[in-house]
């Protein structure tokens, strides 16, 4: 199984983003809209982004917690990408 596949299986859409008009790199996305998270790969830099929404008003910070699922299918876009070599 593909990890855009395991992504979808978690509730998460896929966008690829051709960011060359902007002058910038392209992206994968996948987005949870229940859960209010972009998870973003950066294919030049080779960075995953998180984009979460601050629900704690009072706190600087965002915790970030991830099932094992998730975290796995991360891997995997990872290895589908070759960045893990």
């Amino acid at each position: 199984m593909s990890a855009k596949e395991m992504f979808e299986e978690l509730g998460y859409e896929y966008k690829i983003i051709d960011n060359a008009k902007e002058h910038c790199e392209d992206v994968i996305l996948y987005s949870n809209k229940n859960a209010e998270i972009i998870i973003q790969f950066n294919l030049f830099s080779e960075l995953v982004c998180f984009q979460i929404k601050n629900k704690f008003k009072d706190y600087d910070k965002v915790a970030i917690f991830m099932t094992k699922e998730l975290l796995n299918v991360i891997n995997k876009q990872i290895e589908e990408l070759g960045w893990n070599k």
